[in-house]
C-alpha cells in the first residue's frame, strides 16, 4: 500500500513537470531560444597565430552571447570545421580540431571562450609566407552544441573576413 501511494505521488509529481514544461514551452518557444544564442569572435583580434615561442599555436577567441530571458544555456561542445587566412588569397590551415569548453551562459549574458591549437611544421611555412604589412583575414567555420534545461541544439557558421595578427 505504501509503494502504491509513492508511486502515484511520483507519477502526479511528473505530471506537473511534464504541464510546467509544456507551459514553458508556449511562453518561450524553441525558434526564438536558438535566436536568442549568438556564437562569434570577440571584436578585437580574436585569432592569432604565434610562430615566435617554443611551441607555436593559433589561439582564438570565441564569444557567446545569450539574450535569452528565461533560460541558462550550457556552450557544451564544439568542432572547428575549418580556418581559413586572407592575404593575397586563401590559405587553408587548421581543420577538424575539437574545442570543449563547457561553458555555462547566463541569461542575458555573453561568456569568451578560449581556444589553443599547436601548428605543425607546413602551417608555420604557409603562416611565415604571409606579408605581414597588408591586412590579414580569416574564415572561421564552426559546428557547436547548446544545451539548455529545456531545449537544446546544434548549429553550424561560417564567420568571414575576421581580423587576425601574425606574431612572427
Amino acid at each position: 500500500m505504501f509503494k502504491n501511494f509513492i508511486s502515484e505521488v511520483i507519477f502526479n509529481l511528473l505530471s506537473v513537470q511534464k504541464i510546467r514544461d509544456w507551459i514553458r514551452k508556449k511562453i518561450y518557444p524553441y525558434n526564438q531560444f536558438k535566436k536568442d544564442i549568438i556564437v562569434d569572435t570577440r571584436s578585437s583580434h580574436p585569432i592569432r597565430f604565434t610562430l615566435n615561442k617554443e611551441i607555436p599555436t593559433v589561439d582564438i577567441w570565441l564569444t557567446v552571447i545569450s539574450k535569452c530571458q528565461y533560460l541558462d544555456a550550457m556552450f557544451d561542445t564544439a568542432i572547428l570545421l575549418s580556418l581559413d587566412v586572407h592575404n593575397n588569397g586563401l590559405r587553408h590551415i587548421l581543420s577538424q580540431k575539437h574545442i570543449m569548453p563547457r561553458k555555462t551562459i547566463y541569461k542575458k549574458c555573453e561568456v569568451e571562450v578560449f581556444c589553443s591549437f599547436e601548428l605543425n611544421e607546413k602551417q608555420i611555412e604557409i603562416l611565415k609566407q604571409i606579408d605581414k604589412t597588408s591586412s590579414i583575414s580569416a574564415n572561421l567555420s564552426l559546428e557547436y552544441h547548446i544545451d539548455s534545461s529545456l531545449y537544446s541544439f546544434s548549429n553550424e557558421i561560417t564567420l568571414y573576413g575576421r581580423p587576425c595578427e601574425i606574431w612572427k
